[in-house]
Formats: C-alpha cells, sequence, structure tokens
C-alpha cells in the first residue's frame, strides 16, 4: 500500500473540513479570498503545502468552491462541472481518481446543507476501502489536527505532529 495515498486523502478531507466550517461560522463569501490567493499567508491553504503536490486535484477543488462562492451553489451546476471536470482529469491520464472523487463528494455534500462534521464522511466514503479509516478514527483525525484550538482558520499544527497522528491511525487499520 502507498502510504502517500492515505495522507493525501485525509489532508484534502481536512482541509475542506476547515473550509466548510469556516464557511458556516463566517458565510459563504468569507472564503473568496482564501479561493483567489490560495498561497497568501491567511489563506486557509497556507498550512498545507502538500496540496500543491497534487495541482490537478487542488485546482479541481478549487474550481468548485470557486463555483459555490460564485452563486452557482445549485447541485445540478456542480453535478454538470465535476462531471465534466472529472472526464477531462480522465481523459488527460490524471493519476488517484479516488482523490477526486474524495473532493467532490465532499463537496457535493457540503452543498446539500450537510453540516461540515458529516460532509467529509461522504470523501471518506469515497477512500478505497483498504486505507480507508473508520468512520470514528476520521473523525477523531479530522478534529484532533488543532481546528478547534486555532486562532487562524485553517492554521494547522506542525507537519510533524500532523504525520504522527496519521501513522498512528493507520496503525489501528
Amino acid at each position: 500500500m502507498d502510504s502517500e495515498k492515505p495522507a493525501i486523502h485525509l489532508i484534502f478531507c481536512r482541509v475542506l473540513y476547515v473550509v466548510f466550517t469556516k464557511i458556516r461560522r463566517e458565510g459563504l463569501l468569507s472564503i473568496e479570498g482564501d479561493i483567489e490567493a490560495p498561497d497568501d499567508s491567511d489563506s486557509v491553504f497556507s498550512g498545507y503545502p502538500e496540496l500543491k503536490e497534487y495541482p490537478q486535484h487542488f485546482d479541481f477543488m478549487l474550481d468548485l468552491l470557486r463555483l459555490l462562492v460564485n452563486g452557482y451553489a445549485e447541485l445540478p451546476h456542480l453535478t454538470l462541472f465535476g462531471d465534466t471536470a472529472r472526464k477531462s482529469f480522465l481523459d488527460s491520464g490524471g493519476k488517484d481518481e479516488a482523490l477526486l472523487d474524495c473532493i467532490y463528494s465532499s463537496i457535493k455534500a457540503s452543498c446539500s446543507g450537510v453540516l461540515p462534521s458529516l460532509a467529509f464522511e461522504f470523501g471518506r466514503q469515497a477512500i478505497p476501502y483498504e486505507y480507508r479509516p473508520s468512520f470514528s478514527e476520521f473523525e477523531d483525525y479530522v478534529r484532533s489536527c488543532g481546528y478547534a484550538d486555532s486562532k487562524k482558520m485553517g492554521e494547522a499544527v506542525s507537519r510533524q505532529e500532523i504525520d504522527t497522528r496519521i501513522d498512528e491511525m493507520f496503525k489501528n487499520i
């Protein structure tokens, strides 16, 4: 099993949890600056340099979130965009289709009105079974990464601490 794959799935789900929680607390437009300038130090994405190692997936996520901010939060719009982008991704030889599905499922669930604490479960279901953590392990991971205690939305704990938590979680699988 490729140990990097599970880690990146978890990181994308965690950042989406942070984004969904920010939207719920501050409103949809609160993420506009994060989406338009994801490299800024105050962006919710700034604490997750791993996202840039998966540029097609990161751009896909940003594009879906951009649609939401621009008022296209209706599921038919997202579904059409998602299906088209997914086909383009596969046609261009894109790798890790499950990660794309993980992102897409989480965002669609959030648009359906599902709470952030459950929207990431839709993403977890897209993680291939052989390295999918249990619901409680996944929930503990997402919530234990420092979000609730951070002063800045999306502030990440140290990379070493995240790696340790991921390693501990996968020892139990």
